[in-house]
């Protein structure tokens, strides 16, 4: 009876870690993206002083 419930526990355990790095992977990916789209947003403002350095300086 103790090795049941004491595996109904590990089971328990393990679902509760296997939701945890499934949420942690999520997060993961959605901070990829928002990385992304800032290096993006980083590049267009990067080229967008440059445009407006060269215009100034005509």
């Amino acid at each position: 009876m103790y090795n049941c419930v004491r595996h109904t526990q590990n089971g328990n355990h393990t679902q509760h870690l296997m939701e945890k790095i499934r949420l942690l992977e999520q997060k993961e990916s959605e901070l990829h993206k928002e990385a992304y789209e800032l290096k993006e947003q980083n590049e267009l403002l990067e080229f967008r002083i440059v445009e407006l350095e060269e215009s100034h300086d005509k």
